[in-house]
């Protein structure tokens, strides 16, 4: 009986004539599904790195999509039933990078929030608002979720970026030399009180 519904059949990445049309948009991605482990034991022998790395891939290019889709203030969902960071924390972080969107609150009081650090990796400092469902401590399928709201239409230029990361360790590099060159005269200063003294 529903009359505001329409089902379709496309590859989300490919989906004409619907960008910035949505208010909400929720991205239930394809993944790997490590988080149903525990319901599904053949996951530990069938999934590889490979199979991560390809997951991941898909990630992006949908949730891309799916910002695009949205409205300007709309918000988009994403979530996984995989613990993998590859395509949880750094998917959020990539798009973070390639969007106009900013991470928020999902408003579900949980105590695992996610990771803003994984190996050498950092994330966004906002990630720390996407959650975590863990089997172990919630007696529930694994499971991530973030929410993004759309700040703007188009693509971040990630030179931009990239020259301001570059600005900030010239900066601090300066800032390095300086604090040397003040230590090393602070020495100099000392021994020669010593002298005098």
């Amino acid at each position: 009986g529903l009359t505001n519904v329409i089902i379709t059949n496309y590859d989300g990445r490919y989906i004409p004539g619907i960008e910035n049309t949505f208010d909400r948009v929720l991205l239930d991605a394809p993944c790997t599904g490590l988080g149903v482990i525990s319901r599904d034991a053949s996951i530990k022998a069938r999934r590889t790195m490979m199979d991560i790395k390809k997951a991941s891939h898909l990630q992006r290019e949908l949730l891309r999509k799916a910002v695009d889709y949205c409205k300007v203030g709309g918000y988009i969902v994403y979530s996984t039933c995989s613990f993998a960071v590859e395509e949880n924390e750094a998917v959020i972080d990539y798009i973070c990078k390639k969007r106009f969107v900013k991470i928020v609150d999902t408003g579900i009081e949980f105590e695992n929030k996610a990771f803003t650090k994984y190996k050498d990796s950092r994330y966004n400092d906002r990630i720390k608002y996407c959650l975590r469902v863990m089997p172990h401590i919630h007696n529930m399928d694994g499971f991530f979720v973030a929410k993004l709201l759309k700040i703007k239409n188009g693509e971040r230029d990630t030179s931009e970026i990239k020259k301001s990361k570059e600005e900030i360790k010239k900066t601090d590099l300066k800032k390095c030399k300086i604090n040397k060159k003040e230590q090393v005269n602070k020495k100099a200063d000392s021994k020669k009180l010593k002298r005098k003294q």
